[in-house]
């Protein structure tokens, strides 16, 4: 038998939790925010209370409100590393594209041919802990593009991924990336489009599948040619919202402070 919300909150009132649900709910209910939670662990009670537990702990550590409220420019340091935060954008082209059919809002990715977390490193000098608290930044940005409530989608673009790109630390950042979405924004994702998938993701792909749950894996689809992404998009959102290069009539500047507060 499926736990209810009354349950959950129960839970977290008698663990004196309920003061740090509402300071980081924001703007969506007590209501939607648990049952986001009890849906990612098929409402069972417990495993949820455990969830949402270690999201609240997460977010007092991280300092997730204080995320929030800067800006792409704060986050990547580009009054100190203005050279650093230049080549990071051109290296992961990135943005809000606008929203779906069903008003939700989309969200664009590049990690193809030209996305190094090596070269971001040396050459950038933006480490690891700079690139998983910017991929929290751009979550919780997102997140209040909806005002909180709702779920998002996701394009995941691919073109030119190749084998070189599956170093240790690329790996460990893409680890925690999905590790982060999926324990800390869970029933977020409505869709997640991944697209120009190259035969040899496959590899890469066997590695992260096992770190989705079952909910989301079934939110993902994987999609190699323009011919198979364009069918299955064109029905989530217009195809004009896409870039030129990707045959839509736009041209998007990939401008990541288009997530800005």
């Amino acid at each position: 038998m499926k736990g209810t919300i009354q349950e959950l909150q129960h839970e977290l009132e008698a663990a004196g939790l309920m003061g740090l649900v509402d300071k980081h709910r924001a703007a969506e209910t007590v209501d939607d925010l648990l049952s986001r939670f009890l849906v990612a662990r098929r409402g069972k009670v417990k495993d949820a209370f455990k969830m949402l537990k270690h999201d609240l702990e997460w977010r007092e550590k991280e300092d997730s409100l204080t995320i929030r409220s800067k800006t792409a420019r704060e986050m990547l340091r580009g009054d100190t590393n203005p050279a650093g935060k230049q080549f990071h954008d051109q290296m992961f082209p990135h943005g809000y594209l606008g929203t779906c059919k069903m008003g939700r809002p989309i969200f664009y990715q590049n990690f193809g041919r030209q996305f190094d977390a090596d070269k971001l490193e040396k050459v950038a000098n933006l480490h690891h802990d700079d690139l998983a608290r910017y991929n929290i930044w751009m979550m919780e940005r997102l997140a209040a593009k909806m005002n909180f409530h709702g779920q998002w989608v996701i394009i995941v673009d691919l073109d030119g991924w190749n084998l070189g790109q599956l170093t240790m630390k690329h790996m460990k950042y893409v680890r925690q990336f999905v590790d982060k979405n999926s324990n800390h924004y869970p029933e977020r994702a409505g869709k997640i489009f991944l697209i120009n998938v190259p035969s040899v993701f496959s590899k890469c792909w066997s590695l992260i599948k096992p770190l989705l749950d079952d909910v989301t894996k079934q939110k993902v689809g994987l999609y190699s040619s323009p011919e198979q992404w364009k069918l299955a998009v064109q029905e989530c959102f217009d195809l004009d919202l896409l870039p030129k290069q990707l045959g839509g009539s736009t041209i998007l500047p990939y401008d990541p402070h288009s997530l800005d507060p």
